[in-house]
């Protein structure tokens, strides 16, 4: 919603005949394609808010003029619904209110009992009294009028009338003043539509030439317009130039005059620095009084040129909550022949703010109280003046807010910072890859592992296969070598036995028995007692070099006693029996059998032989 909207009147600046102009003598007017023949015509602003976008006005061109591609502003087709063309009926349909009667005009003056009250009441004689080109009244009665005191009274094409006097003659404030009795005159059926005060100045060898000075008392609104409607709900509004004469002064909170088109301009930018809430309207009007009336086509084209330059400054200034309007009031084509007055054309209506959707088009709008409409919109005024809905503006789409990243703190500041220096950021920035490439490799590395997965199971079934085969192998023969490792215990167990009860055989009875003489051992030791020698061949039974030695004392000491006795030695043959009999139930080795003489029994026997 706008806070403030400026609202400029180019008074005069039609863009193409309207459906009823040919009712006005008006058939084939075009304001702005008479303006566009001309060098002066620069209006580079104005074509980008859209004024060449407007429904309508490229047609009346040829290609040589075409719409803006990308226009800034929204814009909009204005048709005048009012009765008349002239400015009160188009600034009261501006403000809200369209007047379907016609104003009256008086080609032929005002009644003669007008002249005669109004001549009474200002004391000064009225002169012309008939419709009158505005040129041409100076030339043919500025002289007269100077020298005889006298006040000029002319018509307009429209319910106008003018009513002027030199400045040597008469006061600014005195011409006011005349001016207002006159319009409290012109009431009921002599209601005519506006009274303008003028004064003039010159000689009659150099000539008479209009001044700054003018003033306009119009008729007032006879229903509620825009301007009370903001008065009402407290908003501001402002006036520069023409709009509260043209107005009578509705509804308006300030105004100020202006001496013509770089004047209102200028305080236009001034009330753009003030802060306020409401409406400014400003009337730009030389292009009409100036220019267009006078048919100067050229003069038209270089002062629009001239306020376009200027618009681009004024739209830098504007804030974010100010809207532009540019419209005009009615339509002036200088290079329209069959007369000098107003042409009933289309009228413009450009609107632009930072917050308004650039581009719109509104198509066009039956009735100029579409400008009325919008800025209660834009203000956010509740209420309407057409008979139809208001079209709803187009604002810009609400930016997205921004996401508040979190500060980072003085440690991550500084680890940044040394990444930075070091380089680490940058390899980051290359390690980084897209997600094609990854999901591509990602597939490669599966493709991969499914592969290694497939060798391994394989290569897990190869070993399982192989340690099988070899377990088969090493059961086999832990079975085989367990089983002969009971054979050589049972075979050794069989051994025992048979030497103990061999020796209890050769044992003499106790009475009878002679214990026998202790010899020396072949070693020089003392005899070994047999109990000692028995116990300690029970306790290892399994080794196969104790059994050897234990058998071979015990027949040792029988060798002896049977040595003393003249007898063959006993157990000699039993002993080269037992030891093929261990030698082959022990299993075959790769080492080679040892080759270091004769055993220990045999070297036993050939001592105790010797012996």
């Amino acid at each position: 919603m706008a806070k403030r909207v400026f609202l400029m009147i180019l008074s005069g600046l039609g863009i193409g005949a309207a459906p009823d102009a040919a009712e006005y003598g008006d058939a084939g007017c075009n304001t702005l394609k008479s303006l566009c023949r001309s060098d002066k015509m620069d209006i580079p602003n104005l074509r980008r808010l859209g004024l060449f976008n407007i429904d309508g006005v490229v047609d009346a061109f040829t290609s040589s003029v075409v719409e803006q591609e990308e226009p800034t502003g929204q814009f909009c087709r204005l048709q005048e619904l009012s009765a008349g063309k002239d400015s009160i009926n188009g600034h009261w349909e501006l403000f809200g209110l369209v007047n379907p009667y016609y104003m009256p005009t008086f080609p032929n003056g005002f009644p003669m009992r007008l002249i005669e009250r109004l001549e009474y009441e200002t004391g000064s004689r009225i002169i012309v009294n008939q419709t009158y080109p505005e040129g041409e009244v100076l030339r043919d009665y500025g002289e007269y009028a100077m020298r005889h005191r006298d006040l000029i009274l002319f018509m307009g094409d429209d319910s106008t009338c003018t009513i002027c006097g030199h400045e040597s003659e008469i006061t600014r404030e005195e011409l006011f003043h005349d001016a207002e009795i006159l319009r409290d005159l012109c009431q009921g059926d002599l209601g005519i539509g506006r009274i303008i005060a003028r004064t003039f100045i010159g000689r009659p060898e150099r000539g008479f030439r209009w001044t700054n000075m003018r003033e306009e008392l119009c008729y007032p609104p006879y229903r509620k317009i825009l301007t009370e409607v903001l008065e009402e709900e407290g908003k501001d509004v402002y006036a520069i130039g023409q709009v509260r004469d043209t107005l009578a002064g509705t509804g308006i909170t300030d105004s100020i005059r202006t001496t013509g088109n770089t004047d209102a301009m200028n305080k236009m930018m001034e009330y753009a620095a003030i802060d306020w809430n409401g409406l400014c309207a400003v009337d730009i009007s030389d292009f009409d009084k100036l220019f267009a009336h006078r048919r100067n086509i050229d003069g038209f084209a270089e002062s629009l040129s001239e306020l376009d330059t200027w618009l681009a400054g004024f739209m830098k200034k504007m804030r974010d909550d100010d809207v532009l309007i540019v419209t005009s009031d009615h339509a002036c084509d200088p290079g329209f022949r069959r007369h000098g007055g107003h042409t009933r054309e289309f009228l413009p209506l450009l609107m632009y703010g930072r917050e308004l959707e650039p581009g719109i088009s509104y198509g066009t709008s039956f009735g100029m109280t579409f400008c009325a409409d919008t800025i209660l919109q834009l203000l956010g005024v509740p209420g309407q003046f057409s008979e139809s809905i208001p079209v709803p503006i187009v604002y810009r789409a609400p930016e997205p807010e921004p996401v508040e990243e979190e500060e980072e703190t003085k440690e991550e500041v500084l680890e940044n910072l040394e990444k930075h220096l070091l380089g680490e950021d940058k390899e980051a920035d290359r390690a980084e890859e897209s997600e094609e490439d990854k999901d591509e490799k990602s597939a490669e590395e599966s493709e991969e592992e499914d592969k290694d997965e497939e060798s391994a199971e394989e290569s897990v079934k190869d070993k399982d296969e192989e340690p099988a085969e070899e377990s088969e192998e090493e059961e086999n023969k832990g079975e085989k070598s367990a089983e002969e490792s009971v054979e050589d215990k049972e075979s050794k167990e069989e051994e025992n036995k048979d030497e103990e009860s061999a020796e209890e055989e050769d044992k003499p009875d106790a009475d009878t028995a002679e214990e026998p003489e202790e010899e020396a051992a072949p070693d020089g030791d003392s005899s070994v007692d047999k109990s000692a020698e028995e116990e300690s061949a029970k306790k290892e039974p399994s080794e196969k070099g104790n059994v050897i030695a234990s058998g071979t004392k015990a027949t040792e000491e029988e060798k002896a006693k049977e040595a003393s006795s003249g007898k063959e030695p006993i157990g000699a043959a039993d002993d080269m029996e037992t030891s093929d009999k261990e030698t082959s139930k022990e299993e075959p080795s790769d080492e080679k059998p040892a080759e270091e003489g004769p055993t220990a029994a045999e070297s036993e026997g050939k001592k105790s032989s010797a012996d």
